[in-house]
């Protein structure tokens, strides 16, 4: 019986402004005026174009639309460093779009989403000639360097980032993630466990994904501090590999840790490509080994990944606090405790 329900549409148009000055045969600046400039218009051709778009159901100029062409926004706008269709699929993502969301309806004029990878800001020329760009009221920026975030808001005091290496220009606020003492953290919580031969993997290299080749190493060796001192004597041996380890490499790796009964990963895709060849050959997780990572990324959670999560849900609410006050804080990362580690057996 609902085989024809979708046969038949009715057909949608989007009144403009454009519209409106093509019924009334005007010209498009005159009924834009009508809405912003109304003192350039008479009382009887003003209230003809305000019934004209009543009739049409025009509900007047975006109010966003307009402030960022005027350079004075009071949106905040929320910068990813990847696409905004890849960068909203991490857990981390969704809880710091959902924490600056809720509080930038309340504080602010709303919210603006960009992506620093998929967009730049435009530049047209101005009435003096110079370069103009619409700019936001605030800017908190997830995981994109400081270079790239001048052109969506003026003053470099209203600018907020969340990660990555500190702003050199000291206006520029800074959240920052103690991942260190997330490590620290979770080494231990092995160590409650029975795990007195930990293997530890470090990746350095792969953080450099990020844009910050330098800083992504020292912040793995934060990592690699932070279990080294949560696992102290359990910490039995290091492995050093330049990229996310292959199968072959995996099977090596599982071979030369036959001992241990937990391997600590410095990244997610280390332990979850550990995780998954460790299975096909037949060892048991965690019954007969624990793997743990860094990062939370999706793969994380289907995976049942123990692994150290970004606190984005609090960065939201501490980087809109940042706006008004400015200055730096460091969060602690949270322990996502899952099926991947459990008591040490022997394998």
């Amino acid at each position: 019986m609902f085989e024809h329900m979708f046969d038949y549409v009715i057909p949608m148009t989007v009144t403009t402004v454009a519209s409106i000055a093509a019924r009334l045969g005007i010209s498009r600046t005159t009924v834009s005026n009508a809405f912003s400039r109304p003192d350039q218009l008479s009382s009887h051709l003003r209230q003809e174009i305000l019934c004209a778009a009543q009739a049409l159901g025009y509900p007047g100029p975006d109010p966003l639309a307009q402030s960022l062409r005027r350079g004075n926004s009071s949106y905040v706008a929320l910068l990813f460093g990847e696409e905004l269709a890849t960068s909203l699929l991490t857990s981390a993502a969704q809880r710091l779009l959902a924490s600056v969301a809720a509080a930038s309806e309340q504080h602010w004029g709303g919210l603006l989403l960009a992506s620093a990878a998929a967009c730049r800001p435009r530049r047209a020329a101005g009435p003096t000639g110079r370069a103009s760009q619409p700019t936001a009221g605030g800017l908190i920026a997830y995981s994109v360097p400081e270079q790239a975030t001048g052109g969506f808001v003026r003053s470099p005091g209203k600018r907020v980032l969340i990660g990555g290496p500190p702003p050199t220009n000291p206006e520029i606020a800074w959240v920052q993630f103690d991942l260190a003492l997330g490590a620290h953290a979770l080494g231990r919580h092995l160590v409650e466990l029975g795990h007195r031969s930990v293997h530890m993997v470090r990746t350095p290299v792969f953080s450099a994904s990020f844009g910050w080749p330098e800083p992504a190493e020292a912040m793995g060796e934060h990592i690699f501090d932070g279990f080294s001192q949560g696992l102290g004597a359990a910490l039995s041996h290091t492995y050093d590999l330049c990229a996310v380890p292959t199968r072959k490499q995996c099977v090596e790796l599982l071979g030369t840790a036959e001992n241990a009964t937990a391997i600590a990963c410095d990244n997610d895709a280390t332990a979850l490509a550990l995780h998954a060849i460790a299975k096909q050959l037949g060892i048991k997780i965690p019954e007969q080994l624990s793997i743990v990572g860094v990062g939370d990324v999706p793969a994380a959670r289907l995976a049942g990944l123990t692994t150290i999560s970004e606190p984005c849900a609090s960065a939201g609410h501490t980087a809109l606090a940042l706006l008004a006050e400015g200055g730096r804080c460091v969060l602690p990362a949270e322990v996502m405790m899952r099926d991947s580690t459990g008591p040490a057996h022997s394998r």
